[in-house]
């Protein structure tokens, strides 16, 4: 839970790097504001951990 919570807003930045009107998620976090790129890689991280999520609820 607490994986997934970080793409929510529960990471150091205390903003979503997921994004609902894409569906995509950020690359990651730099100093001061969330890196605003959204790869592949980024977003398969989210499906991943939200299919883990739903698997274990």
């Amino acid at each position: 839970m607490l994986a997934f919570e970080w793409f929510l807003g529960k990471n150091t930045a205390g903003k979503p790097l997921y994004d609902s009107t894409t569906g995509g998620s950020r690359d990651g976090i730099n100093e001061d504001k969330l890196n605003e790129n959204q790869g592949g890689e980024s977003s398969i991280m989210f499906v991943i951990a939200h299919l883990t999520l739903l698997e274990i609820l």
